[in-house]
């Protein structure tokens, strides 16, 4: 099982690479999603000047554009657990996104859940019956999360009465906790927090000040991951214990930013999107980072 594994992450990787050299245009790859096959990824992209499009691609072989829509933003995918079916954002612009839902291989694409703000960051439960998402209300730069049943239907907002502006959550393994960014001020501190899958109990992990982005549960449950601006001004990943607050940093590579973290099915491995504007976004990975102790 773990020769099948590691052959299956070599492939992959492999797979990722030799489509970065071939891309016959500058890309931008972002929030890489992984069917519970660990070979079959979806993320979002940008081609040129494009607008994104959903893409999919499998081991090495030639991506598949899903949506393949000129007059619209396709951004965010997350597969299903069980890989049958994707969910992501869409809209005319950044400002006005729905959340959308098709089968894996981008046919039956259909409305799931349309809204008056911008609704972004759609996240599966893990057992499938929940899907977690932000609202964005540009106009006063607050921002909310809210679940819904996995028909868009029973909405339920967790953040009420909160105030300021709450994102980038995120599914701990068991479904028993949320994991968000939280700031007060629209250009304050934004923080870690944690919060009961019902709204209750939120707790604040981290207190720096930097701007960060983005959370994602270890698969054991102890730390969670975010992108944050580093003393460089790069964007690096970070890492914090949920019973602790202990900080570890996760990546520090120069000249480059790191947005979008995410783990292989398997947990072995660290993936996520690397790069900077001018030269593109790509597949980046490394060995999942220990927990114990950090």
């Amino acid at each position: 099982m773990l020769l099948r594994s590691l052959m299956l992450t070599t492939a992959l990787f492999a797979g990722a690479a030799a489509g970065a050299e071939d891309a016959p245009v500058l890309a931008k790859d972002f929030d890489f999603t992984f069917a519970p096959d660990g070979g079959t990824y979806a993320y979002y992209s940008y081609k040129g000047g494009a607008l994104p499009d959903i893409y999919s691609r499998h081991h090495h072989e030639a991506e598949q554009n899903l949506t393949n829509r000129d007059d619209t933003w396709d951004i965010e995918p997350d597969y299903s657990p069980d890989g049958a079916e994707i969910i992501y954002s869409s809209g005319i612009s950044m400002a006005v996104m729905d959340i959308r839902i098709m089968n894996a291989d981008g046919s039956h694409d259909r409305p799931l859940f349309e809204g008056e703000n911008s609704q972004v960051g759609a996240e599966w439960s893990p057992d499938g019956k929940h899907i977690l998402f932000t609202t964005f209300k540009i106009g006063d730069k607050t921002a909310d999360i809210f679940v819904m049943d996995r028909n868009g239907k029973n909405l339920r907002k967790l953040t009420e009465g909160f105030g300021g502006a709450s994102s980038g959550g995120s599914w701990s393994a068991d479904g028993k906790t949320i994991a968000f960014i939280h700031a007060d001020e629209p250009e304050g501190a934004h923080e870690v927090f944690v919060m009961n899958a019902d709204g209750s109990m939120r707790r604040k992990l981290t207190d720096s000040g930097n701007r960060k982005m983005g959370t994602l549960f270890t698969p054991d449950g102890k730390s969670i991951i975010y992108s944050q601006t580093a003393p460089d001004e790069w964007i690096d990943l970070y890492m914090v214990s949920v019973e602790t607050g202990a900080l570890k940093q996760v990546t520090d590579t120069p000249n480059a930013t790191e947005y979008f973290p995410t783990f292989t099915p398997d947990g072995a491995h660290l993936v996520f999107s690397r790069g900077d504007w001018e030269n593109g976004f790509r597949f980046g990975h490394m060995q999942a980072p220990e927990t114990e102790g950090h």
